[in-house]
């Protein structure tokens, strides 16, 4: 922009503009591999459209930086002047909303409610509107989900979250159309912990939650995996790749499924076929050969964990052959006595869902799924029919239990960082070959 201050001895104001915009702009990442390190550069500045491939460059650490894009970027280009203090603010006013008790941020609801069954009109205080577009929760909208008690800011309906705090906004990236994409912290009273992100909109010099306006539900996020088998440690492995969540809907008066697929285009071009599967929540990719696979994630990298080096191959040329192990008629993940279920060292992260995968006795795919708190250590995953062909529940009993024949192969923790990628480790019950 013409400065040449030191950016590195010299001084500047922390206030949102000048040099602090320009690190505002700026996002550098940078993943150990082996002895080095990858190293990726991105300039956050406005797309020409929302397909328009970031403007950044990428280079091993043993490797020459290459030449920068050759691209002149105009400060128009980049975010206005103060949006750290700007995704601050709305943090500072999502917490001031939480500060009011469940009856005053909700309308005919009593003192000492616990939950509150609502819509976006159901939202009274001054504060928790002003949060939205035009001061509306109904303009708000977020893969087909609008405000309400069992949509999206579920949380504002709970007493449970009432003295919430939010914190470490931080500043995306903007789309096209102006709309800015915000990743935070949010903590309740009692200690739980959750990461969330928030398409936000510049409104009245305030940033106000809009939400994508898709009709459906549909994301694509980075994901790394670590993969266990008990049977075969020799075999554990980790990969990355991304997920590509699509939503299975089911009419709500029938049971049947209403896409029949769905398609995700790369940034390379290739063309990505997703089909449902009866009892998947999500789509599933269609592999080559036309088979359905049992994932809606595409992994780029994998590498056996055997330190020794002494398992040869990939595991993509494995882990296609699948012998099962049954499980009770519910999972229950909790160590004997009903302890722990699962362990989380100190500075790791915490799963917000536990997930198991398996197989009805009809051949069909399923997953279950139960989400947790951050305090959470053990959890029990029940059974729940996605649609009429959905085959591995039981459901004649007055609990709902898995279908005899019906066996499960994959425990599966889920979690996601602050920055909005999907990690997960996994345990397998089955052999990936001799």
């Amino acid at each position: 922009m013409g400065n040449k201050i030191d950016p590195i001895k010299g001084l500047f104001a922390a206030n949102g503009s000048g040099h602090d915009k320009v690190l505002d702009s700026l996002q550098v990442t940078i993943r150990p591999d082996g002895a080095q390190s990858n190293v990726q550069v991105t300039i956050k500045v406005t797309p020409a459209t929302d397909s328009t491939p970031p403007l950044s460059i990428a280079f091993k650490s043993n490797e020459a930086t290459p030449a920068a894009p050759a691209v002149k970027i105009k400060e128009s280009d980049l975010i206005e002047d103060g949006i750290a203090t700007r995704v601050q603010g709305f943090l500072d006013r999502m917490t001031a909303c939480y500060a009011h008790p469940l009856d005053k941020r909700i309308n005919g609801v009593a003192a000492g409610t616990a939950n509150a069954n609502g819509t976006a009109a159901s939202i009274q205080a001054e504060v928790c509107r002003g949060l939205f577009v035009d001061d509306n929760p109904a303009k708000y909208m977020e893969n087909g989900r609008p405000v309400a008690s069992n949509a999206n800011f579920s949380g504002m309906f709970k007493d449970s979250s009432t003295g919430a705090a939010f914190d470490k906004g931080n500043f995306g990236y903007r789309l096209a159309n102006g709309d800015v994409f915000m990743t935070f912290r949010s903590t309740t009273k009692a200690g739980s912990v959750g990461h969330s992100a928030l398409l936000l909109r510049q409104q009245g010099g305030q940033l106000k939650a809009i939400g994508n306006q898709f009709e459906h539900e549909a994301f694509i996020r980075p994901y790394a995996s670590e993969r266990d088998y008990p049977l075969q440690p020799h075999f554990n492995y980790v990969a990355t790749g991304y997920s590509m969540a699509v939503s299975n809907r089911t009419d709500p008066s029938t049971g049947a499924m209403l896409f029949s697929e769905a398609a995700v285009t790369t940034p390379a071009g290739k063309r990505l076929l997703l089909k449902p599967v009866a009892g998947r929540s999500f789509m599933v990719i269609v592999q080559p050969d036309g088979t359905l696979s049992g994932t809606g994630v595409q992994y780029f990298a994998a590498g056996y964990k055997d330190k020794d080096k002494a398992t040869a191959g990939n595991p993509a040329d494995r882990d296609s052959g699948l012998v099962f192990a049954s499980p009770s008629s519910l999972v229950s993940i909790a160590s004997p006595g009903g302890g722990d279920g699962w362990v989380v060292g100190d500075g790791a992260l915490f799963p917000f869902s536990v997930s198991v995968f398996g197989r009805a006795v009809d051949g069909s795919r399923f997953n279950d799924s139960l989400n947790v708190l951050s305090t959470d250590r053990s959890g029990r995953i029940g059974c729940a029919s996605l649609s009429n062909a959905d085959s591995h529940c039981d459901n004649s009993t007055l609990v709902s239990q898995l279908a005899a024949g019906a066996k499960v192969w994959t425990l599966e923790l889920y979690s996601r960082t602050l920055r909005q990628l999907e990690l997960v480790k996994s345990v397998s019950f089955y052999k990936l070959g001799d």
